[in-house]
């Protein structure tokens, strides 16, 4: 029976994009320009800063995941819970801050975006892949095709790498569902050899007939 052709959705985040060590800066080796000086490095994660974040008081630099932990641990004050009030040390000076005082790399000054773009890295995943700090961040979270990712076919809980999963997986995965072109009803590629079209459109109707008898009801 002839379906239609499988469209892979290249979208996808990579599986560890909610790890606290995916969320950390990236390794100073990845940079080819060479050692940085601690000034381009986050001291807590002592990485090139992912999604760089400054203190308003002192302006020392670090990933925004690293200083918003930090002050999960440290801070001290305020109502238990609620981050009004509290205030933590900066890890390098001790000047306290409060979580609102966080100045994001949107607002940082034009010239700071410069040289913080300026650095060129190599794909953490080994791809061949070169940008700067933001585009690695974009290019490892949604298009490195070493990317581990889930099959975005639902039910299949297969991880892999996403050019492994676009080319191999998705085609042979039992739970893909494609088109029937006889009576153009979705179809589990599994159930694909015992599909009747008679059958599945006579369900579909019905289904549609309660569907409609139950919004009668309500209106």
């Amino acid at each position: 029976m002839a379906v239609s052709s499988i469209h892979f959705p290249k979208y996808l985040p990579n599986v560890a994009i909610n790890d606290l060590d995916y969320q950390c800066g990236f390794d100073e080796s990845l940079c080819i320009c060479g050692p940085l000086t601690n000034a381009f490095l986050c001291s807590l994660c002592k990485g090139i800063p992912r999604h760089p974040t400054t203190l308003e008081n002192c302006g020392h630099i670090f990933c925004e995941t690293c200083i918003e932990k930090h002050f999960e641990i440290t801070a001290r004050n305020g109502s238990i819970g609620l981050s009004f009030g509290r205030t933590a040390p900066c890890p390098i000076c001790r000047e306290p801050y409060k979580i609102h005082s966080l100045i994001l790399f949107n607002k940082f000054s034009p010239w700071a975006k410069l040289v913080y773009q300026s650095l060129s890295l190599k794909c953490p995943l080994k791809c061949p892949f070169i940008g700067n700090p933001l585009e690695m961040d974009e290019h490892q979270t949604f298009n490195c095709p070493l990317r581990n990712i889930k099959c975005p076919n639902i039910n299949c809980s297969e991880i892999m790498t996403a050019e492994v999963l676009e080319k191999e997986h998705l085609a042979q995965c039992l739970h893909l569902r494609v088109y029937c072109y006889g009576c153009q009803l979705p179809v589990l590629k599994k159930d694909l050899a015992t599909h009747e079209c008679f059958s599945s459109l006579r369900q579909a109707l019905e289904r549609m007939s309660t569907l409609s008898n139950l919004i009668s009801i309500f209106d």
